[in-house]
């Protein structure tokens, strides 16, 4: 508003005003440009926390369903290593997304019924 007064007030010239008017409109453009880069990339990461969330939810069920091929890919999506001790105790080291919403809260559910 102080811009609009220093023009009407003749302090300023038409020429520096739309300068000033074009200066503003570039930040506001780039600020739109940020916010609309940010809501795509919140959008996208909100579609594969669901994705990654339902396949663990229903892990058992879906690597179960599947043919050796592709319970290779199971394996792989979810693991970077899975180690097998002496003892038969299975160990595990989950990929980026699952090692973060992988927990033991999260684990029983991909646990067959009644196998513990």
């Amino acid at each position: 508003m102080k811009l609009i007064h220093m023009y009407y007030d003749d302090m300023i010239t038409h020429d520096a005003m739309k300068s000033e008017q074009n200066r503003v409109a570039r930040q506001l453009a780039e600020v739109k440009d940020r916010l609309d880069a940010y809501t795509a990339g919140f959008d996208d990461a909100k579609i594969r926390l669901k994705a990654y969330l339902a396949l663990a939810a229903n892990c058992w069920e879906f690597y179960h369903r599947c043919d050796d091929t592709s319970k290779r890919l199971c394996n792989q999506a979810f693991f970077t290593k899975i180690i097998v001790t002496e003892n038969h105790q299975i160990e595990t080291e989950y990929t980026g997304p699952y090692e973060t919403i992988m927990d033991g809260r999260v684990c029983s559910l991909c646990r067959a019924p009644g196998r513990g």
